[in-house]
């Protein structure tokens, strides 16, 4: 399970609409088109730029 302040970190740095952990969103990220393979991610982290990504 991740850590809570590391996903508050997260969340600050990039933004809470850039941080998704509905049902929905871990989902629809579940899959992709490996045959017979589905894994639930914990968290859906989509960064807006790069910048985002090296400060985190």
């Amino acid at each position: 399970m991740l850590d809570r302040s590391f996903v508050e970190r997260l969340t600050n740095v990039i933004g809470k609409e850039h941080v998704h952990s509905d049902r929905v969103s871990l989902l629809s990220y579940s899959y992709d088109a490996t045959p017979d393979y589905q894994s639930l991610p914990e968290l859906v982290v989509e960064p807006g730029s790069t910048e985002e990504i090296s400060e985190g």
